[in-house]
């Protein structure tokens, strides 16, 4: 018969495969929405360039600025074709990979926060967008991360650790100039600890004594950073990526993003909610029973400098704050569920809970009213929502204070956190909704996606293909003569059709479709022409942090974009498939 223990190890592998499968799921699932945004599609168009699948309305020609993932997702697409899932598969797969960190460090904070970071991570918005995000980031990410739980392993032999970490080291950097952010977040941890918890982690402060000059290490390192930049030697201009890679985080410095600070440090509270703040409160606890909290608060710290420091900063870039925010908060979460455990009166505790909970969801419905402007009638006013909803958290308050006269203040105490720990979680799900599936994440409306590829990149596609099969019998055999400069997001979405090059400059050239940019100029056509616009993408266009007030933005998520959009002109007698327009016919009648 099985003792306890080997049951409560059953239970807590049970658990982690739960948890590993709901994170696969939340970042393969409908892997194709939202279409992929400029900085994915120019991602995807490298990876593409060197195989059959290449774009002929691709501008660029320069080398990757994320070689490993060009080289490595240039075999998918060679061996499987182009598309926006495949362009996605290795970010996910390195995203799936991370969801294993609090797994490596299960003996250094415990069982039970290993299991609630892992939940934490696999709903982490930040983390499921970065890994459904084209580009080199989640593997950097993933990269450094688990340098850092390595480095955190002093039960491994040295020298199987630090080739690990020369391996993963060489990954993330030849993974795009994300890594770097990462790595600066990482130095400036290790001063940070190396100043405020000088005795506090032997494995941290250890790292001086780390064979880095050993010529094994090094070798591992530029061997594999080739490999890795080149997909083994399939794609050699990822030598150059290498430097170009660099040479963009170094202008990064120069330049400000399109995601401001303000927009940055609101998104954080809005899409992290419970990572924040349990991480806060683990941090700020440094319970001394969990040695590596003060590792993770450096790395935290760190990583936070780093991103409000660097100008061109990026959505993906927080993620490097999130990682060790969330095995520090599944540390909080663990103290709630545990006082939750051990309180008396049980009974009134969770009683007190579900009226709490009420009172909240009362509140935040009127709020979303207010917010929409709905009433209870024609001549009901708005505002008074906002009362009912004051009045609300101020009735929750005064039964939290009469239960803890009546009982003692321990149980409004642990009912307030309980309540706190739903909410968050509630809205941390309801936030990656919204950033990754909802029908809004092809918008450029969520305060970390400044730009996005809206879903009228689908409608463009299909249009095409139709008026090519229409008229050859196929569907991408029909040439577009291209007037501008296409953006990454038109030449990704038409990257199976070819250019129509221009005759000279006979006057009589009538190509059979046009795409042109809607930029108000009115240009002469030699033809008679149907046209069609489409915004194919879309930036944000407001000022200051949010559209129009944080609740407002909560609730709606409105705010003025600038579309990018473009005009299809397809010839009358290809419209028509080779028939001529319909003439008006005269009315006979004498009528």
């Amino acid at each position: 018969m099985k003792d306890r223990s080997d049951r409560m190890v059953t239970l807590e592998s049970l658990i982690v495969g739960v948890l590993l499968v709901a994170g696969i799921g939340l970042r393969v699932g409908h892997l194709s929405w939202p279409p992929l945004a400029p900085t994915e599609a120019a991602a995807a168009l490298d990876a593409a360039r060197s195989t059959a699948d290449a774009s002929a309305l691709d501008p660029s020609s320069g080398p990757p600025q994320n070689p490993a993932y060009a080289s490595v997702t240039a075999l998918l697409f060679t061996a499987f074709g182009s598309g926006d899932e495949l362009a996605r598969a290795l970010p996910v797969t390195a995203g799936i990979a991370l969801l294993a960190i609090p797994l490596m460090l299960r003996r250094r904070i415990g069982p039970a926060p290993t299991i609630l970071a892992m939940l934490l991570l696999g709903l982490s918005p930040t983390l499921v967008m970065t890994a459904r995000t084209a580009g080199g980031d989640a593997l950097a990410i993933a990269g450094l991360s688990f340098c850092f739980a390595l480095l955190m392993r002093d039960d491994l032999a040295e020298r199987t650790r630090t080739a690990w970490i020369a391996a993963l080291l060489a990954l993330a950097l030849a993974s795009g100039p994300s890594a770097l952010t990462g790595l600066l977040g990482l130095a400036i941890g290790f001063a940070v600890h190396r100043v405020l918890f000088r005795t506090a982690d032997s494995a941290w402060v250890g790292i001086r004594s780390l064979p880095w000059s050993a010529r094994r290490e090094l070798v591992l390192f530029v061997v594999l950073l080739a490999v890795f930049a080149t997909a083994a030697g399939t794609r050699l201009d990822g030598f150059a990526g290498l430097a170009a890679s660099l040479s963009a985080w170094l202008k990064g410095w120069t330049y400000f993003g399109e995601l401001g600070l303000g927009p940055a440090l609101v998104g954080l509270l809005v899409y992290e909610p419970l990572v924040l703040a349990g991480g806060v409160y683990a941090a700020a606890a440094l319970r001394s029973r969990a040695k590596l909290n003060p590792s993770l608060l450096a790395w935290a710290l760190g990583a936070f400098v780093v991103v409000v420091a660097y100008p061109g900063r990026s959505a993906a870039e927080f993620a490097w704050c999130i990682v060790p925010l969330a095995l520090l908060a599944g540390q909080a979460v663990e103290d709630v569920v545990e006082r939750t455990v051990r309180a008396q009166h049980k009974p009134i505790l969770f009683a007190l809970v579900g009226l709490l909970l009420l009172l909240v969801v009362f509140a935040c419905l009127q709020l979303s009213a207010y917010a929409r402007g709905i009433g209870l009638g024609v001549a009901f006013d708005p505002s008074l929502g906002l009362g009912f909803a004051i009045g609300a958290l101020v009735l929750g308050v005064v039964i939290a204070v009469l239960f803890g006269l009546g009982w003692s203040w321990t149980l409004p105490a642990n009912a307030v956190q309980v309540v706190a720990v739903v909410l968050l979680l509630a809205e941390t799900v309801s936030a990656g909704w919204s950033l990754n599936y909802g029908a809004l994440a092809a918008t450029a409306r969520e305060l970390w996606r400044p730009q996005s590829a809206t879903a009228e990149t689908q409608l463009l596609v299909e249009t095409v293909r139709g008026v090519s099969l229409g008229q050859t019998g196929t569907e991408a055999a029909l040439t577009l003569r291209l007037e501008d400069s296409a953006s990454p997001v038109l030449a990704w979405t038409l990257r199976s059709f070819t250019l129509d090059e221009p005759q000279g400059a006979l006057a009589s050239d009538q190509p059979k479709v046009i795409l042109r940019r809607v930029d108000g100029q009115d240009r002469p056509l030699s033809a008679d022409y149907i046209g069609q616009t489409f915004s194919i993408s879309e930036r944000k266009a407001w000022s200051g942090i949010l559209p129009s007030g944080l609740l407002h933005w909560l609730v709606l998520r409105e705010g003025s974009t600038t579309p990018e959009q473009w005009l299809l002109l397809v010839r009358a007698d290809v419209a028509s498939f080779g028939e001529s327009p319909a003439q008006t016919v005269p009315d006979e009648s004498g009528g």
